[in-house]
């Protein structure tokens, strides 16, 4: 019975937020992939430290992604607290997949 109170969660979110960050998080999910596999396969330059430094960027923001979906699949996120921690998790991870977009591009000129 104890279990069962464990798992039971009254959502306070209103209907569709929850979805639409668990949506917004894995597009930009597969888009980090695409990328990264791009970057790390068929991009034709040598790789410098530069490029690996890049790589790690690129990676570190796919780490975070891959942290606010585990976030965001929980029960407990449907909690506005927790759904505000996920979303400021969600918005970090995405900034540092900009940084290594953008050094991407540096690199690459």
């Amino acid at each position: 019975m104890e279990d069962d109170e464990q798992y039971h969660v009254a959502s306070n979110l209103p209907e569709g937020y929850h979805n639409a960050l668990v949506t917004a998080i894995t597009v930009f999910l597969g888009f980090s992939l695409y990328l990264l596999r791009w970057w790390g396969l068929e991009n034709q330059e040598k790789w410098t430290p530069r490029a690996v430094v890049v790589t790690v960027v690129l990676g570190a923001g796919i780490m975070a992604q891959l942290f606010t979906l585990f976030r965001s699949l929980r029960l407990a996120d449907c909690n506005r607290k927790s759904y505000s921690v996920t979303v400021l998790c969600f918005v970090v991870s995405v900034l540092i997949t900009i940084a290594g977009v953008i050094a991407a591009i540096v690199v690459s000129a």
